[in-house]
């Protein structure tokens, strides 16, 4: 995605927006990545697990790790959507993000490691 349509999709959304996790689950907001993955039908058990593993990285997923620092940067939602616009045509790979987390639901690891933990 481009980072007019990031900023775009952030107007649109009527979800909670936050910052440092995917999804928080004690504030029930969702950082800008959150925000898509939870339109795609990502489940928070599966941002959660995501999470969870500190051996993931933002940085396989072409420019997330950046969009990730603008988002926990930013101290509004508002202020997120006028950096993006700021570089509109930047790209940030998040349909290949959202389909790793989508087979790894489909696979259910989340519910696995929480076996295993």
């Amino acid at each position: 995605m481009k980072a007019h349509e990031i900023a775009a999709n952030l107007k649109r959304s009527r979800r909670k927006w936050g910052r440092v996790k995917l999804f928080n689950r004690h504030t029930g907001a969702f950082c800008a990545l959150g925000i898509k993955a939870a339109e795609s039908n990502v489940k928070p058990k599966t941002m959660e697990w995501f999470q969870e593993d500190c051996l993931r990285r933002y940085s396989y997923w072409g420019g997330l790790y950046e969009l990730t620092l603008m988002n926990d940067s930013s101290s509004t939602k508002e202020e997120l959507i006028s950096d993006l616009e700021k570089h509109p045509k930047e790209k940030f790979n998040v349909e290949g993000f959202i389909r790793f987390l989508l087979d790894a639901q489909k696979k259910c690891l989340p519910q696995k490691a929480q076996h295993e933990g």
